[in-house]
């Protein structure tokens, strides 16, 4: 189905979507959300929809002259009005052995390979239980910058994940353990 023929229905409204059709709308999908099933299937949806060729060639022309988006300068996802605000978390300092040489050698030890998605040369650090002050090397994980900021959403899922990881590849079991999941 192309993405034309998805929004067919709106193109009847040519002066506009009347003000009741739009509260119908608002309501029924507010009801909705308020089940967590219906939440993550949209969320993955949107995830599988976005990694389409013709999504994001829509989305690209859609988005041409868009000062509203997620430009350089704009300050409507800045901070606490941003989603995945976590109060400033991000502030916290690394532990003094989270070092050049300490990334050097969990880079050479994954192969210079990001561990979910496979793609070489990565280059990103990743701390499995998001603890800044846990640098242990059982606890570092290499990531492409794509996967390491989708990390940033569903923690619990992906310590799992990763955990998982270590365990079959370097035989590490005490990762999730303390990850308070």
């Amino acid at each position: 189905m192309s993405i034309n023929n998805r929004y067919a229905a709106l193109r009847q409204f040519k002066n506009g979507m009347p003000t009741e059709t739009k509260e119908k709308i608002r309501m029924t999908l507010k009801e909705k959300y308020k089940n967590d099933d219906y939440r993550k299937s949209i969320i993955h949806r949107t995830i599988v929809a976005m990694s389409r060729p013709d999504v994001k060639l829509h989305m690209s022309i859609v988005q041409k002259g868009n000062t509203n988006g997620f430009k350089k300068g704009n300050k409507l996802f800045v901070g606490e009005k941003n989603p995945m605000w976590k109060g400033g978390i991000c502030k916290s300092s690394y532990a003094n052995t989270f070092c050049k040489a300490l990334i050097t050698k969990i880079r050479k030890r994954d192969n210079y390979t990001c561990k979910l998605c496979n793609k070489e040369n990565s280059t990103t650090v990743h701390h499995i239980d998001y603890n800044k002050q846990n640098s242990s090397e059982t606890n570092l994980i290499t990531l492409c910058k794509s996967c390491h900021s989708k990390t940033n959403a569903h923690r619990e899922m992906y310590i799992r994940k990763f955990a998982s990881i270590m365990n079959k590849m370097y035989r590490c079991t005490n990762i999730v353990q303390y990850c308070n999941i």
